[in-house]
C-alpha cells in the first residue's frame, strides 16, 4: 500500500497589514519549532527579570526583539509589523497568532 505524499505548497495568509506566506505542509513543523524557540526565551528571560527587576523593562524590550526575531526567521523580514502593527511585539500576541494558525493547519489538512 501506497503512502500519500502531501505536495508542498506556499499558503497566503491575510493579516492586519497585509498578507505573510508560508510553505505547507513544511510551515507546521516550522511554527512548532518557532513557538518551542519562543518559550525557551521567555521562561529564561522571565527569571532575569525576577532576578534583576530594576531591569525589568530592558530585558522585557530584548526579549521582544528575540521573540519578533524567531517570527521573522519563519515569516520573513517585515512580518511583525504586517501582522501585528509593530515591529517587536509581546510574547501574548505571538501566543495568540500561534493559536489561530493552528485552526489554519486543520483547516488546510481537510
Amino acid at each position: 500500500m501506497k503512502k500519500r505524499m502531501m505536495q508542498e505548497t506556499k499558503k497566503v495568509i491575510a493579516v492586519k497589514n497585509g498578507q505573510i506566506t508560508i510553505g505547507f505542509p513544511s510551515g507546521i513543523i516550522s511554527v512548532l519549532n518557532m513557538g518551542r524557540k519562543m518559550m525557551q526565551i521567555v521562561k529564561k528571560d522571565l527569571k532575569l527579570m525576577k532576578k534583576y527587576p530594576a531591569k525589568e523593562r530592558e530585558i522585557e524590550e530584548r526579549m521582544n526583539k528575540k521573540l519578533a526575531t524567531e517570527f521573522e526567521k519563519v515569516f520573513g523580514k517585515g512580518a511583525c509589523k504586517k501582522v501585528y502593527g509593530v515591529d517587536n511585539p509581546t510574547f501574548p500576541h505571538h501566543e495568540k497568532f500561534i493559536r489561530q494558525i493552528d485552526f489554519l493547519f486543520d483547516e488546510w489538512m481537510r
